[in-house]
């Protein structure tokens, strides 16, 4: 993906392979099915403007680390996997799952 100037975008699911930076500048990008997924080398970053899993459950799942340092938004809730060693920091806030095969962390609604 890249960098985004647009007020809105919409996708289906967003996948991040490797150490890339998304930055959404000004834009909100929503995420109609919820799923966000990194996976590869290195901690992927998401960056600027808003993170929208708009009515449906928001679900990042890692294997390899993922800084969200954009506004999250959505009315279902937030569901964090994380599988083997990794890191996921949602605005500066750090949740480790050090050896366990997989990891589940939840916040706010579910269903």
């Amino acid at each position: 993906m890249g960098s985004f100037s647009t007020a809105t975008i919409t996708v289906n699911a967003l996948l991040i392979v490797g150490a890339n930076t998304e930055t959404l500048n000004n834009l909100s990008l929503t995420v109609a099915s919820g799923s966000v997924l990194t996976t590869g080398a290195g901690s992927a970053t998401i960056t600027g403007g808003t993170l929208n899993f708009g009515s449906a459950e928001g679900i990042v799942n890692s294997n390899s680390g993922v800084a969200i340092n954009s506004a999250i938004a959505g009315t279902h809730g937030l569901t964090i996997s994380a599988t083997g060693p990794t890191t996921v920091s949602l605005n500066s806030r750090t949740l480790t799952r050090p050896r366990a095969p997989t990891a589940r962390f939840s916040m706010g609604q579910g269903h």
